[in-house]
């Protein structure tokens, strides 16, 4: 994409009139850190970390802007799992 750009000079006092090329395209993004790993544990203010949803599968976060809505965290597991069976202690 071409731009013209006028600049006034520094001596004598004319204007100095170019064509010149402005590269405008982003970078690209930054790799993938990794996989998305479901953690569990404690609730704030104590957190922390108790243990890892190993067999998540199909995983969606959903986060909400608005203070009184609730973010949302969804995966599949094996409903033979302990996970599934809620013995996740």
């Amino acid at each position: 994409m071409g731009y013209t750009a006028t600049y006034p000079a520094v001596y004598p006092a004319d204007t100095a009139t170019g064509a010149f090329e402005i590269d405008v395209s982003a970078p690209p993004p930054p790799p993938p850190k990794g996989p998305w790993r479901f953690l569990y544990g404690p609730t704030q203010p104590t957190g922390g970390v108790t243990a890892e949803v190993i067999q998540a599968q199909n995983k969606t976060v959903t986060l909400r802007s608005e203070s009184d809505q609730n973010h949302e965290v969804s995966f599949d597991i094996d409903g033979r799992s302990p996970a599934a069976a809620g013995d996740m202690h």
